[in-house]
């Protein structure tokens, strides 16, 4: 808890009384890989954060491809912003990629924060502002060479820890294409 107190203070800092109902709010919980906290149809109304573990966002298309759009790893927030704050079903699901230690604020005890203490909201805008940016990451990385998007893929993320069918998808290469690429380096 204490990381993702550090993780907000980061954001902004925050005074004791709001610490203290953060604390209160929160609950933490294990869950195993291959658990989907989220798909589509259903309104992802949590927040976790990442104590331990790893996770990916993703869509399946009409086709069937499964397209990774986002990772999060350790101490890192995870949701999905439009269909927390917006209240909408979501499109895609999130699943856990390793056995996981998550602390998660639900959607009532997040508005039940946000009336108490209006100061959250601009924690929340830089935390749309965080999750958008992993959007335009991804985004930005699909302009590069494939060579490229593997060797920033790999400063970013925990890339030994991710299967290459994953890393493929998120990349937008094929899985023999990938491979071809770390036989290289």
């Amino acid at each position: 808890m204490e990381n993702l107190l550090r993780f907000i203070h980061t954001i902004q800092p925050i005074g004791p009384s709001l610490d203290r109902a953060i604390r209160e709010r929160l609950t933490q919980a294990e869950f195993k890989k291959g658990d989907i906290l989220a798909s589509p149809g259903r309104r992802a109304d949590e927040i976790w954060f990442i104590a331990k573990g790893l996770a990916k966002e993703f869509h399946i298309e009409a086709c069937g491809k499964v397209v990774v759009t986002t990772f999060w790893k350790e101490n890192e927030l995870m949701l999905i912003s439009d269909s927390f704050f917006l209240k909408l079903p979501s499109d895609r699901y999130i699943q856990l990629i390793e056995d996981c230690s998550l602390f998660n604020l639900e959607s009532k005890k997040a508005h039940e924060l946000l009336h108490l203490y209006p100061e959250l909201q601009s924690i929340i805008y830089k935390i749309q502002s965080i999750t958008q940016k992993k959007i335009e990451d991804r985004g930005a990385l699909m302009m590069l060479r494939g060579t490229e998007r593997y060797e920033n893929f790999c400063e970013n993320f925990p890339h030994t820890r991710i299967s290459i069918v994953d890393a493929a998808s998120y990349l937008g290469l094929t899985r023999v294409g990938l491979s071809k690429i770390r036989g290289k380096k």
